[in-house]
């Protein structure tokens, strides 16, 4: 008998500031650091069923942080398979990136302790490693187009 794996789909936007110097990462609550095995990471979450990614991406970052995004401002940027990463589940990312005004309030909900601001060029050990290769990435892209 085959068992087959839930698919479970997943968004998470890296939200830089306007000067693309800075981008924003929660600090997990430690329910959530135990069930996904890191501290810092991006803000989003589970697609529910009837969403885009997007409008999914729009709820889960109002929802985390009372940021309002607008869905035409998103640029996807990877999509991921992680089949391993859970018993129960094989694992889809979308990310996604924007920019906002680092001025505007972000008021975090109790699945996060804490936000920061960090450097783009700023490495941060409790990260998601695929968290950490996505900043990477976006390294290269945001320098590509500062300079183009």
């Amino acid at each position: 008998m085959i068992n087959l794996k839930k698919i479970g789909l997943s968004v998470f936007c890296i939200i830089f500031d306007k000067t693309h110097n800075k981008y924003l990462i929660l600090k997990r609550n430690g329910v959530k650091q135990e069930k996904y095995g890191f501290t810092w990471g991006f803000p989003g979450g589970h697609i529910e069923d009837g969403e885009t990614s997007t409008q999914a991406l729009v709820r889960e970052i109002n929802e985390e942080t009372e940021i309002v995004l607008k869905e035409n401002k998103l640029r996807q940027i990877f999509v991921a398979e992680t089949p391993h990463d859970y018993d129960d589940y094989h694992s889809i990312y979308f990310f996604y990136y924007t920019f906002m005004d680092k001025k505007k309030n972000v008021i975090i909900n109790s699945e996060s302790l804490e936000f920061k601001w960090i450097n783009i060029d700023e490495d941060i050990e409790e990260m998601f490693p695929l968290n950490k290769k996505i900043v990477n990435m976006l390294r290269k892209i945001i320098n590509a187009e500062i300079h183009t």
